[in-house]
């Protein structure tokens, strides 16, 4: 049994592709290596959430905001486990072709 493919589905996966391609273009290039590595630094996203502060106790506030900001690394770094695939022109992929 088949299962039919709708043209906004066609058109989702092309919207998803051109999102990943965009990201790696983005976040693989020397520049974006970079500002990744300086976010994750700014943020301080390979530290736990909660952080003691002073008197002992623990700002669950401060937490929240630390996880959110730990949660946008993850998704660039989870999109980016996601196969580029073509150029950047989905829809209709530039091929060069030539003989020799």
């Amino acid at each position: 049994m088949s299962e039919e493919i709708s043209i906004e589905d066609i058109e989702r996966a092309r919207a998803r592709q051109r999102l990943i391609n965009a990201y790696h273009r983005t976040f693989a290039s020397e520049d974006g290596k970079i500002v990744l590595a300086d976010i994750k630094a700014q943020f301080g996203v390979s530290f736990p959430a909660f952080v003691a502060r002073d008197g002992g106790a623990y700002d669950p506030l401060h937490a929240a905001i630390r996880d959110g900001q730990r949660q946008v690394v993850l998704h660039i770094e989870a999109v980016m486990t996601e196969e580029a695939k073509g150029d950047s022109n989905v829809e209709g992929a530039e091929v060069t072709v030539t003989t020799e």
